[in-house]
């Protein structure tokens, strides 16, 4: 299996937009697309520069035979929000999650002048 960490800039949120709903919202949006959707976790956590990180974990099947697991981190900064999906395996979901976490933790935004 081959992992990866997708990150996407929203720029196009309200000024008023909550991250639990907007997060919420966009998941929900996703689980309508793929099979066998089934959340697992979601939680409020800090990011180091002092901002709100919520993370949501689920699963799906693209397949009878595989089952596919997520995590998506989503953040707002000088009004964007920034996504992140990273996809695993059950096996890896366990062992280099955390690992994706820190690089996640370790992102600095350059303000653009």
């Amino acid at each position: 299996m081959q992992h990866n960490l997708v990150m996407t800039i929203d720029t196009n949120i309200s000024k008023d937009a909550e991250l639990k709903d907007y997060a919420k919202g966009q998941c929900e949006a996703t689980a309508r697309f793929l099979p066998g959707f089934e959340y697992i976790d979601e939680k409020e956590k800090s990011h180091p520069l002092g901002v709100q990180i919520y993370e949501i974990t689920y699963k799906y099947k693209p397949t009878d035979e595989l089952t596919l697991f997520q995590k998506q981190w989503y953040m707002f900064i000088d009004k964007k929000a920034y996504i992140f999906t990273a996809t695993f395996n059950k096996k890896t979901l366990n062992t280099i999650a955390e690992e994706v976490t820190e690089i996640i933790g370790s992102l600095k935004v350059i303000k653009e002048d």
